[in-house]
């Protein structure tokens, strides 16, 4: 393919890559959520672009009749904060997408080498996906989902700067810090790995232990759990500030919780209930609130929760119950 074939083939398919680009990563993103992973940065999608696809082709020449021949032409990255998140990724990743390759570039290093460390899936929609009309035009396309921890894009981003991505480019000078730095990375995804089996130990000790407890993050999340409404809770409690709050009310332990809960929580409940009758009968708007005016006040919040017929997260049940207490 020449220089002009490639700009037209380009052309043609561009605005088609970018579509997919987009599709794709919003599946991606929905697989994330559904097993709870945690990014340590959003999601990036991109599509190659034609000066970076001319480099590729002089740096290594392949035959290809097309841009969409390249399985790199369309690109989504996931850093993830944990190992583990990332292997869960890459489960879901085999499980939901057709896998044309899976490359661990961990695999090409020795012992005693030091590099970059990533997984990249190359991937197509799914055949029965294709029957869906907003997924048809992409029966052609193929893209690469590439996956990796903190600490590894960390080392990618740095040894790409200073262009240090094989042995052979450091000066001597520098190996032994740069061999430091790659093992330090590596240690801190391992570390993680072995706070977060710790953790769940802890967890699991809280949860078998005595009734009075002093609470911290941990102990709060498992006795909210324990007295609010499952229904209610929200991905994201701020367990950190409700700590702090319900300290400043001089609740540091769960008996001290529990008997908050007893005296203020079913009118906290009722007035719920109240707020998500009124936002039933209020009308979705374009950006996926309800809102409506309740006793004189404003309130809004997300359709998908008014449909679920809940209103407050467990901070706000916390919250409430304290000013209830006030």
């Amino acid at each position: 393919m020449d220089s002009h074939e490639l700009r037209n083939s380009f052309d043609q398919f561009h605005a088609t890559a970018q579509r997919f680009a987009a599709k794709l990563l919003e599946q991606t993103e929905a697989l994330i959520k559904a097993d709870h992973l945690s990014l340590a940065v959003p999601l990036e999608a991109r599509v190659k672009s034609l000066e970076s696809i001319s480099e590729k082709l002089l740096r290594k020449p392949q035959e290809i009749d097309c841009v969409t021949d390249l399985a790199d032409f369309v690109g989504i990255r996931a850093i993830l904060l944990f190992r583990r998140d990332a292997d869960t990724l890459g489960e879901a990743i085999t499980k939901h997408f057709t896998i044309l390759q899976v490359e661990d570039t961990s695999t090409r290093l020795s012992e005693s080498e030091f590099g970059y460390q990533s997984r990249h899936y190359q991937v197509r929609i799914p055949s029965d996906w294709l029957a869906v009309p907003s997924f048809a035009e992409f029966a052609d396309m193929r893209a690469e989902i590439q996956v990796r921890t903190a600490a590894q894009h960390i080392w990618a981003a740095t040894s790409h700067l200073l262009q240090y991505k094989k042995d052979r480019a450091v000066p001597p000078v520098l190996r032994r810090s740069i061999y430091r730095l790659s093992a330090l990375l590596e240690t801190v995804d391992l570390e993680f790995e072995r706070l977060l089996e710790d953790r769940r130990g802890y967890i699991e000790e809280v949860s078998n232990a005595a009734p009075d407890q002093s609470l911290d993050v941990d102990v709060l999340k498992n006795t909210l759990d324990r007295y609010l409404p499952a229904l209610n809770k929200d991905p994201h409690e701020p367990y950190a500030e409700l700590l702090d709050e319900l300290a400043a009310a001089g609740i540091r332990t769960t008996t001290e919780f529990g008997d908050l809960a007893s005296k203020h929580l079913e009118p906290v409940i009722k007035r719920e209930q109240a707020i998500v009758k009124g936002l039933q009968k209020a009308r979705e708007s374009r950006d996926g609130t309800v809102r409506a005016i309740i006793d004189g006040i404003p309130v809004g919040t997300q359709a998908d929760r008014i449909r679920r017929g809940v209103f407050l997260s467990h901070a706000g049940f916390v919250r409430n119950m304290l000013r209830q207490a006030k």
